[in-house]
């Protein structure tokens, strides 16, 4: 088309008869562009589709008309130069030809990697101000969420959250629970809030509010908060023990009293990253406080998030195609490790993608594979294995 399009924009949403807004779609998105002639050169429509390709949903769908083309930008003497008509006839078979439809597809928006929350705030008691304001001081069987695994069950009867030195904590809720725990020495404390693995490379990230109490002149240096990821083939509850527990990973605050004050915040990016052998496993999270062989300390913890960020699926490779007789000659990039299924479907309101051939083994050099041409439509994927 050429710079006679009379009207090729849309300034927002509304405009394309998107309701409601589409902010924060995380599926891979589709756009499709499809010209056609009206009655006369002057009367041009494009139809404008966006598909939810995860869903099959159609998005959006929008239609411009009344859209010119620039006949100069088309004309032989435009396309071909110096070329004259005859030639350019005998090569691609454009003289006298006239476009009815023509079709464009934009390629996939993909997705950003999903981040959950699985302790944070109410959600596993990660304020420890489940219960509401009292009792002031709460037991292991009294704090939702948090169980004591030094043991045996009776150890739930050990205190655990307290009201006071809760001063410096970013709690939100410090202005009407002013609750925290309080990890003693050595004793392992875990959340029953457990998360199934569905892939590889997912990543665990931990924060905290941390409270080294008391006078600084009773920390030695050689204390440590240990937060760790596990997993357990018993049920976690007051009846679990530290045996039963296998650590998938683990993360050392060594504390630094002097330089971090009385309260301070403390994160974890990537407390463990998930392979493919935890795929299908149940994790949980524990915490536990060591302090070496100084005073008797009695630090306090609190805004306890544990999150987990999902990466996203991979974006097939960009395809280049390429008519062949009968057939498309369909190329792409292919990476090592990877298999590529060349896939078609007639009609993208449908789930109908067949099989073109075999499964191509990527070896990082470019392959091609060849599409049989059939009626009027043709959308071409491949799916990555």
């Amino acid at each position: 088309m050429g710079a006679g399009v009379q009207s090729g924009s849309v300034t927002n949403e509304a405009a394309v008869g998107l309701t409601p807004s589409i902010a924060g779609t995380s599926d891979w998105l589709e756009l499709s562009a499809t010209l056609v002639k009206g009655a006369d050169s002057n009367d041009w429509t494009l139809i404008a589709e966006l598909m939810n390709l995860a869903t099959t949903n159609l998005v959006l769908s929008h239609t411009f008309t009344g859209i010119a083309p620039n006949p100069g930008f088309q004309d032989d003497a435009t396309i071909y130069g110096t070329i004259n008509s005859s030639r350019s006839n005998e090569v691609s078979q454009t003289t006298g030809r006239t476009i009815d439809t023509f079709g464009v597809v934009a390629g996939f928006i993909p997705p950003p990697p999903a981040v959950a929350t699985l302790i944070g705030g109410a959600l596993g008691n990660g304020d420890f101000s489940a219960g509401g304001t009292t009792p002031a001081t709460q037991t292991y069987l009294q704090t939702t969420n948090w169980f004591n695994s030094q043991g045996t069950g009776s150890d739930e009867d050990f205190n655990l959250t307290f009201d006071s030195q809760m001063g410096g904590s970013t709690d939100p809720n410090n202005g009407t629970v002013l609750r925290g725990a309080m990890v003693f020495n050595n004793r392992t404390t875990v959340n029953d809030t457990g998360y199934t693995v569905v892939s590889s490379a997912q990543v665990f990230s931990v924060s905290y509010d941390f409270g080294a109490g008391g006078n600084a002149g009773n920390w030695d240096g050689d204390e440590t908060n240990r937060t760790f990821l596990f997993t357990t083939d018993q049920p976690v509850d007051g009846a679990l023990t530290n045996a039963s527990i296998v650590v998938l990973g683990e993360e050392l605050y060594a504390v630094d009293r002097a330089a971090d004050g009385q309260w301070t915040k403390h994160a974890e990016t990537n407390l463990y990253t998930t392979t493919a052998d935890d795929i299908g496993k149940t994790v949980y999270f524990g915490v536990e406080f060591t302090q070496g062989t100084g005073l008797n300390l009695f630090p306090r913890i609190d805004i306890i998030q544990l999150q987990v960020t999902v990466p996203a699926a991979p974006v097939g490779p960009l395809l280049s195609v390429e008519r062949n007789g009968a057939s498309l000659d369909v190329s792409w990039d292919s990476e090592t490790g990877s298999n590529y299924q060349l896939q078609t479907n007639t009609d993208l309101t449908t789930t109908n993608w067949n099989d073109q051939g075999s499964a191509v083994a990527g070896d990082g050099a470019t392959q091609t594979n060849s599409v049989p041409l059939s009626g009027d439509e043709l959308y071409i994927r491949t799916e990555v294995q």
